[in-house]
């Protein structure tokens, strides 16, 4: 599924350096044969039976830049990417090039299958790609039809960069053993992301409130405005978002490393100079603006855990006790509302649907002749904006009301990565 997101030449390079970086982690499901001799003597260790693991040749060399952009909406998923690069190699029965281009439209609400099952970085970007595509989704739930004014709120342009150089990196296999021969040059990767939108969730907090008359207010107005009713109203509730942040991994100790077949394959890696780490965040801060008939409804987000955003997606890398690491954290979105709404002393004039959402409305910006130049644009603007959300000085919240979570919040341990 990612081939729809990033070229097919980058992602095989990709995956044939983290599978032999985590190879039991890649090799765990894959298909094994097992052998178990029969003699006629038997003293044990003739008996033992024999399991065999197929792993791709792969040898890397060279260097590939790659920009991708991806834009989630309620109307759906939109795609390109484009690599350029030096990097030639070999994984299995492909040969690679730092070549290609990406792209692609889907309306089916699912953006990528779980990803966690993949290695290193491959794994990664299927997981920021899955999540964010998830809370688009989930956030507003009406099908995913771009006619449909009051469902189309919701939108995210993810911008990230990758740098990958590996050099004289090649798998062989050992003479006159099972085990396997890893080379190692030189490797070098970094990934940067940005991303800027909003994140509608609007159902979503109608369905948490469902128990309030403001949850009650939101749906009956929704399905007011999905039936063709004009009703004065403004329903805003979304998380504006902006990221930060990188994923870097550098290995330059030229050697030859032993992978075991049998035994504890991560120890090959003991006395190996590398730095590995990094993390990349997205925050959001929270906009509820509630106004149904005349009647303001008092709905605030709670900060989150930093004290200067209401929530933040984050993930995390590590080298631990020489092993590389990753963990995935979301805050989780909590709202506190009155149970009552206040009545409006000032006339207003109607809103109709056509502009129910003119400030929440997110539009798509085209893609550049110039993927990298573009790409490397909307980080910086990223970088800058999500520096002024943590440095923001978020409203009060208020003493008294009604406490619901919207989104529940998600940590996962410290795994392989």
């Amino acid at each position: 599924m990612l081939k729809n997101y990033v070229p097919e030449n980058v992602l095989y390079a990709l995956f044939a350096f983290d599978a032999v970086m985590a190879l039991q982690k890649a090799s765990q499901g894959t298909n094994t044969a097992t052998f178990k001799p029969f003699q006629c003597l038997d003293d044990g260790s003739i008996g033992t039976e024999l399991r065999v693991t197929p792993v791709p040749y792969a040898k890397l060399d060279g260097k590939v830049e790659l920009a991708t952009r991806i834009s989630f909406t309620t109307g759906g998923v939109k795609a390109a990417a484009t690599a350029k690069g030096t990097l030639e190699g070999k994984y299995g029965n492909f040969t690679l090039k730092a070549e290609g281009e990406a792209g692609g439209k889907a309306s089916t609400g699912s953006a990528v299958p779980d990803g966690q099952n993949a290695p290193g970085l491959v794994g990664t970007m299927a997981s920021i790609i899955g999540k964010m595509d998830s809370f688009v989704a989930k956030g507003n739930t009406r099908d995913r039809t771009p006619q449909d004014l009051t469902a189309y709120a919701s939108g995210v342009t993810l911008s990230k960069t990758l740098s990958f150089a590996p050099n004289g990196f090649e798998i062989t296999a050992k003479t006159g053993s099972p085990d396997l021969e890893l080379e190692i040059g030189e490797i070098k990767s970094e990934l940067a992301m940005g991303i800027s939108g909003r994140l509608d969730f609007i159902d979503a907090l109608a369905t948490g409130l469902g128990s309030m008359a403001v949850g009650k207010a939101i749906q009956d107005a929704r399905a007011a405005m999905a039936s063709g009713e004009y009703i004065s109203a403004k329903l805003d509730a979304y998380l504006e978002v902006a990221a930060t942040g990188t994923l870097s991994h550098e290995m330059t100790s030229c050697a030859r490393i032993t992978l075991p077949a049998d035994g504890e394959m991560n120890a090959a890696w003991d006395g190996i100079s590398q730095e590995f780490g990094g993390k990349l965040k997205i925050r959001g801060e929270a906009t509820i603006a509630i106004e149904i008939k005349a009647e303001v409804w008092i709905v605030t987000a709670k900060a989150g855990a930093s004290g200067t955003i209401h929530t933040s997606w984050t993930w995390a890398m590590r080298m631990h006790e020489g092993k590389r690491q990753e963990q995935y954290k979301f805050e989780g979105v909590i709202v506190k509302a009155k149970a009552y709404a206040s009545v409006m002393t000032k006339e207003k004039g109607n809103v109709t649907q056509e502009v129910l959402y003119s400030d929440a409305k997110f539009e798509l910006n085209e893609n550049a002749s110039d993927l990298y130049d573009q790409v490397a644009t909307e980080l910086k603007s990223s970088t800058e904006k999500a520096a002024m959300m943590e440095d923001s000085r978020l409203k009060a919240e208020p003493q008294e009301g009604f406490t619901e979570t919207i989104f529940d919040p998600e940590e996962s341990e410290w795994e392989s990565y």
